[in-house]
């Protein structure tokens, strides 16, 4: 059988202000199934994805919200 993948590395830009936001994004977006996140420098997160439609960027966008919102930082 066929598996329906197609892997690729894909970056998004977090708004968290702290490391401990960062922490909480980060596994947000691990958390997500088909994704990892592989990698963070400053305000970029570097993922691995399995398909597109792991990483629409929607999910990512209002759990990127939400985590800044919890921050405080009123994004």
């Amino acid at each position: 059988p066929s598996l329906p993948i197609n892997p690729s590395m894909v970056h998004f830009e977090g708004s968290q202000k702290t490391d401990l936001g960062r922490f909480i994004y980060a596994n947000s977006i691990t958390l997500t199934p088909g994704t990892i996140t592989t990698g963070i420098l400053e305000t970029d997160f570097e993922v691995h994805a399995l398909t597109a439609d792991a990483v629409d960027g929607s999910e990512e966008n209002l759990m990127n919200r939400k985590v800044a919102a919890l921050e405080g930082s009123g994004y």
